[in-house]
């Protein structure tokens, strides 16, 4: 069974916020979702290992997500390749996806009521959310 695609927007916590992702999903095990998450910033790298004559880097790559998808050697080759298909078919799509939308005024908020801001020019206290 292929697994399923959908795209998102993810931060993964390196200070960059959300950035657009193609994530491949299957349910395993019952109700558990089994993800793998491609961001657009390293799509260049699924593009550069296709060029490769006989497609080895690429499909290594798509053995490692089929390795999270299906469990680690529960998979056929005939998967991984559908797996592989999946990345390229999707590309496009994933590259042109546009950034993340701009947070609202009242997530911003609360995000600095979180952090317990306080920002002081020149004497005069302008946000103080400690």
């Amino acid at each position: 069974m292929k697994p399923n695609v959908e795209f998102s927007y993810v931060d993964q916590g390196d200070g960059d916020g959300e950035q657009p992702m193609l994530v491949l999903w299957r349910v395993r095990t019952g109700r558990q979702r089994y993800k793998v998450m491609i961001p657009q910033r390293l799509a260049h790298v699924f593009v550069s290992e296709a060029d490769n004559v006989d497609g080895s880097a690429l499909y290594t790559r798509c053995s490692t997500y089929c390795d999270v998808l299906y469990g680690h050697g529960q998979w056929l080759p005939g998967e991984a390749k559908a797996v592989c298909d999946l990345v390229l078919d999707n590309l496009d799509k994933l590259i042109r996806m546009p950034p993340a939308p701009d947070k609202s005024k009242k997530e911003v908020e609360k995000a600095i009521e979180r952090a317990g801001l306080k920002f002081t020019v020149n004497g005069t206290t302008l946000v103080d959310a400690s």
